[in-house]
């Protein structure tokens, strides 16, 4: 712990660096600037006090502190308090990571010629000197792109353009397409997908949802348990699931030929298959980039720790312990759970200690935000992106908070970019 002391006319300020990005001030203030702020206090009530014999704000000053002392003293210590914390935060340059409630008075104490103020808070981490220089990492192996992902993405566009025909009259079969709910009725208990569309068949949707849906109506649900996919994670954990069929539906698909190819915007299907294959390729080289990026992301964050704010621990921990709830066997051993949140946390850690780089890292090495364009750009893919996979429309009282993640991601990738571009 270091301590710092910050002067100005009539303010003393010692600062006391805690761990967890706490600061904490011990504040003085002696002569006539107290004695100004208790008169200024007395004239705020006296404004408001009734004196027999004198209109408000008039009154004489001793018989205002005898009948309203208390009240003055409230006024005086808040007033007091203020001047302290604004005065000691802008001597230090030392600034609140909150706005708004993040300084806690710990004492106020009158003085014989003036006042003393006690406080703390959380600031901002104090971030290393960031080495951008002699970062090695191993690039990931590209990967490349088969026949059977091109036909794929045919059969996406087929279904993009096809008919739906609802059905009400029947349960649901094998390739039928359903939109559903599927709800974890296990403690914690969340909504996995809400109104979601899957497709009946084998890849289409997990075997053990697709082994209840079929035989339910529309507005029927049933329950049941999870089981592990091939593609699913490493601790996956069974739940009890409830699912609800809102809707069935069968699919009229169009020929795969010259006229689907023109409404996907190219002359031919053999153009249309080309077209495929470049975007996968596109798509594989940014999943590439996004791999590299992580583990310059990662080599960033080992090589530079700091302490982060109490805040955003209690939050890491509180997630971390959700998230091991809900993933977690139960019947794991203690040590096994233990580690498990472990890595979570570090994992969460990191991700944070990196948002508080990135900043840094831009005014270092010269990135600018991005700009409206290139974030409605984004914004523009991220909507296709979700009607293709859900074919739903975004809500609209979501953009702002999807525009403001973009701005954070392109310019964490511009800083990652340059960085790698250095080191490989």
């Amino acid at each position: 712990m270091t301590t710092q002391e910050f002067k100005n006319d009539y303010l003393t300020a010692t600062m006391e660096s805690l761990p967890n990005c706490t600061v904490r001030f011990v504040t003085e203030v002696k002569g006539s600037k107290a004695q100004d702020l208790r008169k200024k206090a007395l004239k705020t009530i006296s404004k408001e006090a009734k004196i027999p014999g004198f209109r408000p704000g008039k009154g004489p000053a001793d018989l205002l502190e005898k009948k309203y002392g208390n009240l003055i003293d409230r006024e005086f210590e808040q007033e007091a308090s203020q001047l302290a914390v604004s005065d000691a935060v802008n001597l230090s340059k030392c600034f609140p990571l909150k706005r708004e409630g993040g300084v806690q008075v710990d004492k106020f104490e009158k003085t014989d010629d003036g006042f003393k103020v006690i406080f703390h808070y959380e600031t901002f981490p104090t971030v290393p000197d960031v080495d951008t220089d002699n970062l090695k990492i191993t690039p990931p192996k590209k990967r490349v792109i088969t026949d059977d992902e091109v036909e794929k993405t045919l059969k996406e566009i087929q279904l993009y353009h096809a008919k739906w025909n609802e059905v009400s009259e029947r349960a649901a079969q094998e390739g039928d397409f359903v939109v559903i709910d599927i709800d974890v009725i296990d403690e914690p208990k969340f909504k996995a997908y809400e109104n979601s569309r899957f497709h009946v068949v084998d890849g289409g949707m997990p075997k053990w949802a697709r082994d209840l849906v079929i035989g339910l109506k529309p507005g029927e649900s049933k329950e049941g348990v999870s089981e592990k996919d091939n593609d699913s994670e490493d601790e996956f954990v069974p739940r009890n699931c409830k699912i609800t069929v809102n809707l069935i539906q069968t699919a009229e698909l169009p020929e795969l030929d010259d006229e689907l190819a023109k409404k996907a915007g190219v002359e031919n299907v053999e153009n249309l298959k080309k077209n495929i294959r470049l975007e996968l390729e596109k798509s594989a080289e940014l999943a590439y980039q996004d791999q590299i990026r992580m583990k310059m992301r990662d080599l960033l964050v080992e090589k530079h720790p700091f302490d982060l704010p109490g805040t955003d621990l209690k939050n890491l921990e509180k997630d971390s312990s959700e998230m091991t709830k809900r993933d977690i066997d139960p019947k794991k051993s203690p040590e096994e759970i233990e580690a498990y949140k472990k890595k979570l946390m570090d994992n969460g850690m990191g991700v944070v200690r990196f948002a508080y780089l990135v900043p840094h890292l831009a005014s270092r090495i010269g990135i600018e935000r991005p700009s409206k364009e290139a974030i409605n750009q984004r914004m523009m893919q991220v909507l296709t992106q979700h009607y293709m996979k859900t074919m739903q429309q975004v809500p609209e009282e979501d953009y702002p908070m999807i525009f403001q993640k973009i701005e954070r991601d392109l310019l964490t990738e511009a800083v990652l970019d340059k960085i790698i571009e250095k080191n490989l």
